[in-house]
């Protein structure tokens, strides 16, 4: 009796499209959803993301999917979206494309940070699907990391990260604007300054095979290299973190780019405070999780 009820309130409400779902649905299913759309408050489309597995409950996915649809009008296939909680309000689910073990990896490290429930998105960049045209109409760059939040599109790791901390967790930006200035800086510094001379290492240690390497690339990396780290010592002297007394997007994407130097062996048993506070923010929960996640890759 209830199914048949909840079936006839369904014609009304949308001008008799009940076939599409006997045809496609079975009875339980539907009066899941109907319950849902009695029970729950509906949320506007544009604040609607999908769960990373095991983030979300399956039926609560469910729930949220024909609540939108029941509410907007709109197809969607049921199996394609699904929805998840955070702070009381219901999101439709962030992708991120690219591999934990590429620079996607602080996204995924912030992703983790935030408990947020998100779909991984890989791209075979040995068969070059990150130049696709179905890519790169995402980032035109051709390159990863790329993150899509509801019908928001965005690219460059730096920036992805600070627009997950504003929208999600602005505390983890800083108290304060000057706070929230330092952090900027520093993730700057470290795309800008630190990155570019660990990553030539990197390339020449990792991609290049051992008889074509460059000694002159490399000893020119490690000599731009210890200044830096050396920079980083400093600003770590009397303080736990870079920017305050706690954990801030800054550490994250600094310590992404630092972390480097444990790969390529650099040599920083001299620097006592970079040395504590990389291991610090990396034994963190989320980055563990996400070093976890690279050993596939």
């Amino acid at each position: 009796a209830m199914n048949v009820l909840l079936v006839a309130v369904h014609s009304i409400m949308t001008f008799g499209t009940v076939v599409p779902h006997i045809v496609f649905m079975p009875i339980p299913q539907i009066t899941l959803r109907f319950w849902a759309f009695v029970v729950l408050p509906v949320s506007p489309p544009q604040e609607l993301p999908q769960p990373h597995e095991g983030s979300a409950g399956s039926e609560l996915s469910t729930i949220y999917s024909i609540k939108f649809y029941l509410k907007y009008s709109v197809w969607y296939d049921i199996q394609s979206y699904s929805f998840f909680t955070y702070n009381g309000k219901v999101f439709l689910m962030i992708k991120i494309y690219g591999s934990p073990a590429s620079s996607a990896g602080r996204c995924y490290w912030l992703l983790e940070e935030l408990g947020l429930a998100y779909q991984q998105e890989s791209l075979n960049m040995r068969e070059k699907e990150h130049k696709s045209p179905e890519y790169t109409e995402l980032n035109p760059n051709g390159k990863v990391p790329c993150l899509i939040d509801g019908d928001f599109i965005l690219w460059e790791s730096t920036a992805i990260n600070f627009y997950l901390v504003e929208r999600y967790r602005p505390e983890l930006l800083g108290r304060g604007i000057p706070e929230r200035a330092k952090a900027m800086q520093w993730s700057i510094w470290s795309q800008v300054e630190y990155q570019k001379p660990l990553i030539d290492l990197f390339i020449q240690k990792v991609f290049v095979p051992e008889e074509r390497r460059s000694q002159e690339i490399m000893d020119k990396a490690v000599e731009k290299i210890l200044p830096l780290n050396e920079i980083l010592n400093d600003a770590l002297k009397g303080r736990d973190y870079l920017i305050q007394d706690d954990f801030t997007v800054g550490d994250l994407n600094v310590a992404s780019v630092a972390r480097l130097n444990l790969i390529l062996g650099i040599d920083t048993s001299h620097l006592d405070e970079l040395n504590r506070w990389l291991s610090t923010v990396l034994a963190r929960d989320a980055a563990v999780r996400v070093a976890e996640m690279s050993k596939s890759f």
